[in-house]
């Protein structure tokens, strides 16, 4: 009876000796793990060749080559350079129309096997001439109300292009408004709101120019409003 239970545990022991010293030795027996998001210029005009760089995750992977998908039909070549965990790739990349971008790195290790894609960073890109509005400051507004009243708020920012702008409100509830207006650059825009349900809220809003491209500002800081 000893005899015949001898050989699984031997082969059992051998495979767990075998993983401990894959994992010793770095030869991960998996694909590599996604390099972190890209970080980079977040605003950029097309024509422009801007840098983007990600850090390798992976201890265990051994050295990898590194590639970045632009989201514009275009991804660059695996790097010659190999990085190991914790080292920045870096690579750059310009834009040859307008619109918001998001780019995302991956890595290969030395068998081949690729990591999936890492989490994103969004560019907007515009062109010269046709540049995102400026982003608004926080809404003005009451700092305090009650449930189910109305409340007006109001925001303004400007255009380098003059263009007209719209404008959006997150009202701090998971309820974003449509883009409201237009009007003109530098123009005020008022807006009623009302909450159901009393709580603290951080209202903020986005603008948006209507006459070039679409552009968006960055999102304004929050103002507080207690609703009680």
């Amino acid at each position: 009876m000893a005899y015949y239970w001898r050989r699984p545990l031997n082969f059992a022991c051998a495979c767990v000796v075998f993983i401990l010293a894959a994992e010793l030795c770095g030869c991960s027996t998996h694909p590599p793990k996604a390099p972190s998001a890209p970080v980079g210029d977040s605003n950029v005009l097309t024509g422009t060749a801007h840098g983007y760089s990600t850090n390798v995750t992976d201890p265990n992977a051994g050295p990898v080559n590194v590639r970045f998908t632009w989201d514009d039909g275009n991804t660059s070549n695996w790097t010659t350079t190999t990085y190991s965990f914790g080292e920045t790739a870096v690579d750059s990349h310009n834009w040859s129309s307008s619109g918001i971008f998001h780019v995302r790195a991956q890595a290969r290790d030395a068998k081949g096997r690729t990591s999936p894609q890492s989490d994103s960073f969004e560019v907007t890109v515009s062109s010269p001439g046709d540049e995102p509005p400026l982003t608004p400051d926080a809404p003005l507004g009451p700092d305090s109300g009650v449930a189910n009243v109305s409340y007006t708020f109001r925001t303004s920012t400007t255009d380098a292009d003059n263009d007209s702008l719209a404008f959006r409100f997150d009202w701090g509830a998971g309820d974003t408004s449509a883009w409201l207006g237009p009007v003109m650059t530098g123009e005020t825009l008022s807006v009623a709101h009302s909450w159901s349900a009393t709580g603290t809220y951080g209202i903020r809003v986005q603008a948006q120019d209507v006459n070039g491209f679409g552009m968006t500002s960055g999102w304004s800081r929050s103002h507080t409003t207690v609703i009680r």
